[in-house]
């Protein structure tokens, strides 16, 4: 497993190539990990540190490992305080190796105020040796804080990074999926309105079909002329048809295309001039199936309609009684 093998890794040589800087980016950076989570690591590197520093002193080290560590630690305030450090240990140590052996030599016996004396007085080794005690303390405690600080804030901006590559990557994905919504919903919109377009072109067809077919010629020379509105937005909606009424036109037959919504018992027809005028009512109309869906047929005399915009208001009965606005539909009369 990709943990254990990490584990093997740490050994003395591969934790003194990580000291040195001779280890690859990533291999670095799982050594620091490893540092920063277990205990018994951080241990082993602190005192290889410390044997690294006294090999510097005492010139143990090949030249290529001295120019190595002066490079890594001496160019730093705790690498010169961890040279200063074993300097000051190879100092205490030498002058605690044993002396060459004198042969004795009986000197004569001190006086009683010298001895007294000699009680009260501070050995100057003594001294030294916890001067140097007091600054290995000192230098090792400054040099395990700051190692940790650093430490600690590596793997603080190494998580604050990592947070913020994944929010960065969970935006990009929202932002694709919203993309890929708007995308489908517009394909969408467009294959509706295609349908529509034909479905009205269809109707507008059949229409004109129908309407040919149910002309007749009486006596009085009385002409049914049909077309074909659709419903329009808002009440005076400026988008109307055009429709050529000839003067010989007895009546009208308006089909008024009904939305998707058929509610209705039956509906109410109102045919009003731009400025509200009525001109025909009609009610009790039901709708029929068509080719593009379902329509009211609403039948008005042409006599009265001279030149200009008409307005169309289809009304719906509820099944309670109640009557309210369907649809509005618009056109414009030319005579000829």
């Amino acid at each position: 497993m990709p943990s254990e093998e990490r584990e093997t890794e740490m050994n003395e040589p591969m934790l003194t190539k990580y000291l040195l800087g001779n280890l690859p980016e990533d291999e670095q950076a799982q050594i620091e990990e490893k540092l920063f989570t277990d205990d018994d690591v951080f241990q082993q590197v602190h005192a290889l540190k410390a044997e690294l520093s006294d090999k510097y002193v005492r010139g143990n080290l090949t030249a290529q490992e001295k120019l190595q560590y002066e490079k890594r630690f001496l160019a730093s305030q705790t690498g010169r305080a961890d040279t200063l450090f074993a300097t000051a240990l190879t100092q205490v140590l030498a002058e605690e190796e044993p002396q060459t052996v004198r042969p004795i030599v009986a000197e004569p016996q001190p006086g009683f105020w010298e001895s007294i004396t000699a009680f009260f007085r501070v050995p100057a080794f003594g001294l030294g040796a916890a001067l140097a005690c007091l600054l290995l303390l000192t230098v090792g405690g400054l040099w395990f804080y700051q190692e940790s600080r650093r430490l600690h804030n590596e793997v603080e901006q190494a998580n604050i990074a990592r947070a913020k590559a994944e929010a960065e990557a969970r935006q990009q994905q929202e932002l694709q999926t919203e993309i890929a919504r708007a995308k489908t919903r517009n394909e969408e919109l467009n294959q509706q309105l295609q349908q529509a377009q034909k479905e009205r072109d269809q109707a507008r067809k059949d229409l004109e079909k129908a309407g040919s077919q149910s002309q007749v010629s009486s006596s009085t020379a009385t002409t049914l002329l049909s077309f074909l509105l659709v419903p329009g937005l808002v009440r005076g909606d400026n988008n109307r048809e055009r429709i050529t009424i000839p003067l010989n036109t007895g009546r009208i037959q308006i089909q008024l295309d009904l939305d998707q919504s058929d509610k209705y018992q039956s509906y109410r027809a109102e045919l009003r001039t731009k400025s509200g005028k009525l001109m025909h009512r009609q009610n009790n109309l039901v709708s029929r199936v068509t080719a593009a869906g379902k329509a009211v047929f609403f039948l008005a005399p042409a006599n009265g309609l001279r030149p200009g915009d008409y307005d169309v208001t289809l009304q719906g009965v509820l099944p309670s009684g109640e009557i309210e606005d369907a649809n509005f539909y618009h056109f414009t009369v030319a005579r000829r």
